[in-house]
């Protein structure tokens, strides 16, 4: 077991890990292949309702098209995302194994606000936004918080900012979206999702949202932040996480 996949456990001590694997021949096992750096992602927000879970469990899928192997842990007390999708494991051990052995990636759901444990142990963090008031108040906390959690974590980066529920007609939405960005500069990714009940309507029904709306703004956006933050799909000249 590598020193991530250990220090992930022992840190957040996650006594019944739940996740999904998304079902797909691109992410079945190639033992061929050189390995890539299992990497862990905590999705954390301080402002509730931001629609951290549901880009959560839609990222991992955007992740998958482009042939990155995925995986979900919910350390969300209120366990949205596995009530949501279910879960394929429930015991711990052996879920990290399977984990590190057969997957690439693993994005955690660690509720608002989330554990210390998460934020400091896990290699990435994203921050999910929504472009409005309670976000924009929230950005000053957030940047404290990750600065006591992650400040001896030598070899992580900052945390990322993802804006969500973005809608460009709304004048409130793009004056957010600015400050966010003169506040934070490139840590705010390029890519906003946008606001689509498509997304909301089958986060509901436990349904991703290629799903039911495959064409829709919200998959191109969720693809493209797959491919702004995701791993390097297998195969590639270069591995490891986009810098």
């Amino acid at each position: 077991m590598s020193p991530d996949v250990r220090n992930l456990l022992r840190h957040l001590r996650v006594s019944d890990l739940v996740y999904r694997d998304f079902a797909s021949p691109a992410w079945a096992p190639r033992r061929t292949e050189r390995r890539q750096r299992f990497v862990t992602v905590a999705l954390v927000s301080l402002v509730p309702s931001v629609g951290r879970t549901a880009l959560c469990a839609n990222l991992a899928a955007a992740l998958g098209r482009r042939d990155v192997r995925a995986a979900l842990a919910d350390v969300d007390p209120r366990s949205t995302l596995a009530t949501r999708f279910g879960a394929d494991g429930r015991d711990a051990p052996s879920c990290i194994d399977r984990l590190e052995n057969e997957r690439d990636v693993l994005l955690v759901d660690t509720g608002a606000p989330p554990p210390h444990d998460a934020l400091a142990e896990a290699d990435e963090v994203l921050v999910v936004a929504r472009p409005d008031a309670a976000s924009l108040a929230s950005v000053a906390a957030m940047e404290a918080l990750l600065l006591r959690t992650r400040m001896r974590s030598w070899r992580k980066s900052r945390a990322r900012w993802v804006v969500n529920a973005f809608d460009g007609r709304r004048k409130a939405d793009r004056e957010s979206l600015a400050t966010l960005r003169r506040q934070l500069g490139d840590r705010v990714l390029g890519t906003v999702v946008q606001e689509d009940r498509a997304l909301r309507d089958a986060f509901a029904a436990g349904r991703l949202v290629h799903e039911v709306a495959p064409g829709s703004q919200v998959v191109a956006d969720l693809d493209a932040l797959a491919q702004e933050i995701g791993p390097r799909p297998r195969g590639s000249s270069r591995h490891g996480w986009v810098e």
